[in-house]
């Protein structure tokens, strides 16, 4: 058995494991958190084991659809800040692996909630320790806004689901570990900057062929899409400005404009999202003494705060929107 301590700010989750599932989890929390040995105090603990007092936990069975229906079972106990996992059935070696360390990061993900962290469906880059928070509903344009300015130096945080938390005059967006989805349409191909994302296609097998005009993804971790950039993964920076993307496929130009203050509260309360996938939601039941979690929803308000603005764009738009961004950052 391996014992190392995940953490991530005030955040230290203790992991005890097999020592070919600890490389797994070092390899998926690769860059998003820091792997210390084990201090006097972590703030949860949780062991791969199945040699414990069964009578003091409350108990879960976790099935997975999204792994074929893999399953394992979970022991929690709240007294002694400690958890188990057991009994660990998947179809395949990947669905095995993918199904411990998507459990571990829920995990994870729960002690954010209670240290005060909320989530919300957005994708974050980042430059000069400055960040743009791109906020909104699926097939926005959220990951190719982020991808458009990767592709002109800006580092990466994270994709899909950020964590936001009030921390002195900062909000800080921190990058959960999630993949980078990339659909792969035809324009979005043609372009020569996008060229690379390809070639990763045709090296997973991922056939392209938009004249059966069907869209094919790319699933890439977050520090894959940094490597290929050449730029940086940041673990966490402030947040300066949000943007809220459209896709207009029919514009020859930007459009982009301050968003009041109203809009900005519906669009932050319409893309909340818990950081606990519904697959692990039974975490609920961690708990930490002295926590009262209706705080965390006090830094929703905190986001409304935000400068936010409206972009439309597409990919004729591209020049125009870098240089928008540009000019946006150095006013903060």
């Amino acid at each position: 058995m391996l014992e190392y301590d995940i953490v991530y700010r005030d955040i230290r989750l203790r992991i005890s494991c097999p020592e070919e599932m600890m490389f797994k989890v070092i390899n998926y929390f690769s860059g998003h958190v820091v792997f210390e040995m084990p201090n006097d105090n972590p703030t949860y603990q949780l062991v791969v084991d199945d040699n414990f007092d069964k009578e003091k936990c409350l108990f879960y069975r976790k099935v997975n659809k999204w792994f074929d229906y893999s399953s394992l079972d979970f022991y929690i106990n709240n007294s002694d800040k400690i958890c188990y996992m057991m009994n660990i059935c998947a179809s395949s070696n990947k669905n095995r692996d993918l199904l411990i360390c998507t459990s571990v990061a829920n995990l994870f993900h729960r002690l954010l909630e209670l240290k005060g962290y909320l989530g919300v469906h957005a994708a974050c880059v980042e430059k000069d320790n400055k960040g743009l928070l791109f906020v909104a509903e699926r097939k926005s344009g959220k990951t190719i806004c982020i991808l458009n300015l990767i592709n002109n130096g800006y580092n990466i945080v994270g994709n899909d689901v950020i964590a936001l938390k009030k921390d002195k005059n900062d909000l800080i967006g921190y990058g959960i570990p999630q993949t980078v989805s990339i659909r792969l349409g035809k324009v979005f191909c043609e372009q020569e900057e996008n060229k690379k994302y390809l070639d990763i296609a045709r090296k997973k097998g991922i056939e392209i062929n938009h004249s059966l005009r069907e869209e094919k993804n790319i699933n890439l971790t977050v520090k894959e899409v940094a490597k290929i950039n050449s730029v940086s993964q940041t673990v966490d920076v402030p947040i300066k400005f949000i943007i809220r993307p459209k896709y207009d496929p029919g514009i020859n130009h930007l459009f982009f404009y301050k968003m009041p203050i109203e809009q900005t509260r519906e669009l932050v309360y319409s893309q909340y999202k818990s950081l606990v996938h519904e697959t692990s939601d039974f975490l609920i039941n961690i708990k930490l003494e002295g926590v009262d979690e209706k705080e965390r929803y006090s830094h929703l308000e905190e986001v409304i705060n935000i400068p936010a603005h409206y972009c439309i764009q597409n990919e004729h738009t591209t020049e125009e929107f870098v240089k928008k961004m540009e000019l946006i950052l150095r006013q903060k």
